[in-house]
């Protein structure tokens, strides 16, 4: 929680252009390394997943109670 909170202020479509690659979502995902934006020229994209997916948000956060994942941090 402390990372994404850091990283984008736990904003979803958070996006930070380098220059040469992009970060994305509350996690800031290179685009380089790790997912695939269509723009990142040589990118290595091991997770082999767009930039911009939701998967598992929809899949297992969306509209559920995610209270569990906090609890007990001074918010």
């Amino acid at each position: 929680m402390c990372m994404a909170y850091y990283e984008s202020r736990y904003t979803t479509n958070a996006m930070y252009d380098n220059g040469w690659s992009r970060d994305y979502g509350i996690f800031q995902i290179n685009s380089y390394w790790w997912c695939n934006d269509g723009k990142t020229s040589g990118a290595v994209s091991a997770c082999s997943i767009s930039c911009k997916s939701k998967v598992a948000w929809n899949n297992y956060c969306k509209n559920k109670d995610v209270s569990s994942f906090v609890s007990g941090c001074a918010l």
